[in-house]
């Protein structure tokens, strides 16, 4: 009998272990797309409002203490994109628009929506064209 006891606790630990082993890979597999935005995506979109913070960069930023230079900001949208993305250091498409109080986008330029990839849209207008309205 006591052989018997001996080898069903070894089953019971053997089928504990690979029940963690599956809930560990799990959880770590759930964690990593939890978002389903790849972390390169999401580590430019961190670096690109420090990078426009004139505090960091004089040269191309245009945003200072949640306020934004205008002027600046329209030579940064003259700017070839190409150029810009290496200016920021992105390898990532980027679409640069602003939102008021109530979450309404606002247009960067006249009747421009934002600054960066026509392949990217806001509010279902092509990033860098048209108003919102």
């Amino acid at each position: 009998m006591k052989k018997a006891q001996t080898w069903s606790m070894d089953v019971l630990f053997a089928v504990g272990i690979f029940v963690a082993g599956i809930l560990v890979l799990y959880y770590l597999i759930g964690t990593g797309a939890e978002s389903g935005i790849p972390r390169e995506v999401v580590e430019d979109g961190k670096k690109i409002p420090e990078i426009l913070s004139t505090s960091q960069n004089e040269s191309i930023g245009f945003l200072l203490g949640g306020k934004v230079n205008q002027d600046k900001l329209e030579n940064f949208a003259a700017m070839d994109y190409n150029e810009t993305k290496k200016i920021l250091g992105v390898s990532s498409d980027y679409c640069i628009y602003f939102e008021d109080d109530e979450g309404n986008v606002v247009n960067v330029s006249g009747s421009v929506i934002g600054v960066g990839s026509g392949k990217g849209t806001v509010g279902g207008v092509i990033c860098g064209s048209g108003d919102i309205g």
